[in-house]
């Protein structure tokens, strides 16, 4: 029987935290031995709209994932967020989460959940727009 290829990861990395520096330098060869590793954004500012990827592992907080499905450019691509931020309503794994569901995450059995993304602009009252 064969095996399934395996699941490939795209890494977008804050590096703008110390402690996402550290947590990638481990990870690394951790994720290198269940995944093909696709690429790394550690600029988190590359278009992200033409990847060839099944997962994009964000390592950050939720602002570097916003960023992140920004550059996506409308594609559906799964996101986990790794949480190196205050608040973690959108990265709400942390590393030990991630390597405690990494199998899961293979296997397809975590839940994606659809997000909306709005576009919204500020106009001032001059332009005298009529709604």
């Amino acid at each position: 029987m064969s095996q399934p290829p395996p699941i490939r990861l795209f890494l977008v990395v804050n590096q703008d935290k110390p402690q996402v520096r550290i947590a990638v330098e481990a990870l690394l060869p951790w994720l290198e031995t269940r995944s093909k590793i696709v690429g790394i954004d550690a600029e988190t500012d590359n278009d992200l709209s033409s990847l060839e990827t099944d997962v994009i592992l964000i390592l950050g907080g939720d602002g570097t994932l916003l960023s992140a499905a920004r550059r996506m450019g409308g594609r559906q691509i799964p996101v986990l967020g790794i949480n190196f931020g205050k608040l973690g309503f959108l990265s709400n794994f942390s590393v030990a989460d991630l390597k405690r569901h990494f199998d899961d995450l293979l296997a397809g059995r975590l839940p994606v959940h659809p997000r909306l993304m709005l576009e919204a602009s500020v106009v001032p009252d001059s332009a005298q727009c009529r709604y």
